[in-house]
């Protein structure tokens, strides 16, 4: 019976030797997640500032965009106007 209950203490002593070093890895894991998470969040503030930033590119671009028009439109009305005060002035002469 001594015989066997030795080997049941060797046997208890080695799964509390592995039960610690399980328990060691679980805390590297622990603190790998919790290192994860911090970059996760500082990637998700990055990703939200150039989401930012793509939509105020997007709105340059849109202006810029419809800018020519507006000068367009101005040469457009000083030609009409050209054109009308030409006629106008025919007429009246």
């Amino acid at each position: 019976m001594s015989e066997k209950k030795c080997k049941n203490i060797d046997k208890i002593e080695r799964n509390e030797t592995r039960l610690n070093s399980h328990s060691e890895r679980i805390k590297v894991i622990e603190r790998d997640i919790v290192g994860m998470k911090k970059d996760t969040s500082r990637l998700e503030m990055i990703l939200n500032k150039l989401e930012i930033a793509i939509e105020n590119l997007n709105t340059s671009i849109l202006e810029m965009k419809y800018k020519p028009l507006d000068r367009y439109e101005k040469v457009v009305m000083v030609v009409i106007t050209t054109i009308i005060t030409y006629i106008a002035s025919k007429i009246l002469i």
